[in-house]
């Protein structure tokens, strides 16, 4: 197994996972010109150990024609309790695939055409932002007996897990910020995805809306996720929020 050298912790590490030719590119670009060293795992196993140890600072992710097995690491980090930025490049600009990727715990989405100067630089933006993310914010949330632990990817209601996506937890933990009160619809979008809106057609937060209620349903957690006339979304009680919900 690859080891993460502990000389070199004063910079970003990135751990990235099977890369094609081009993606091999950039991470030379990326150590030689920018400073910002890299493990290839061999592994998504390998990955997700190495990814827990406290050197690791990002992960790097290549979507080519596989696009199921990357999801499935992407998925298996975060499920572990992975917490550190993940920037996923693709060969493919879709906005389905980019809701997707953001929906299974992925931070950014860009192109597989990106300079190394450019993903250095939006490398160590996101750092910033983890970095001071950890430090001032409160990590857990609670609200009508529900309990949002955003740093361990956990979710409960009375103590029993709560089992949803990535995005559904991001989701709920801004929600439980002012339970009871809306959230703007735009401060959801720059919130989960970074920016006011994926795509201008892209349905992407209501989907990701359904899948939270599916959620808490199968949970039987006695909350609803209340719409208010589209411009943005409340966590209520049950009763409160039956007259509201769409």
């Amino acid at each position: 197994m690859s080891a993460i050298p502990h000389d070199q912790t004063d910079t970003p590490f990135l751990l990235c996972h099977d890369p094609p030719p081009w993606l091999r590119l950039l991470l030379l670009g990326l150590r030689h010109y920018h400073r910002v060293p890299h493990v290839v795992c061999d592994s998504a196993a390998e990955l997700t150990a190495l990814a827990a140890q406290p050197q690791c600072e990002a992960v790097l992710l290549a979507i080519p024609s596989r696009k199921a097995a990357a999801f499935a690491i992407l998925q298996s980090l975060r499920e572990a309790g992975c917490t550190v930025p993940v920037l996923v490049l693709s060969e493919s600009r879709s906005t389905r695939l980019l809701a997707a990727t953001m929906e299974a715990g992925a931070d950014e989405f860009l192109p597989h055409t990106v300079l190394a100067v450019e993903l250095a630089a939006r490398l160590r933006a996101r750092l910033r932002r983890h970095r001071l993310a950890s430090r001032a914010a409160p990590l857990v949330r609670t609200a009508f007996d529900l309990c949002c632990d955003i740093q361990h990817l956990r979710v409960s209601w009375q103590g029993h897990p709560v089992p949803m996506p990535p995005v559904c937890r991001k989701i709920l933990f801004l929600l439980m910020e002012r339970p009871g009160q809306m959230v703007a619809r735009e401060v959801l979008m720059q919130f989960i995805w970074n920016r006011r809106s994926p795509s201008r057609t892209s349905n992407a937060m209501p989907v990701a809306m359904n899948r939270l209620r599916t959620a808490l349903k199968a949970a039987g957690v006695p909350v609803r996720i209340a719409t208010h006339h589209s411009s943005g979304y409340s966590l209520q009680r049950a009763e409160a929020a039956a007259s509201q919900e769409a």
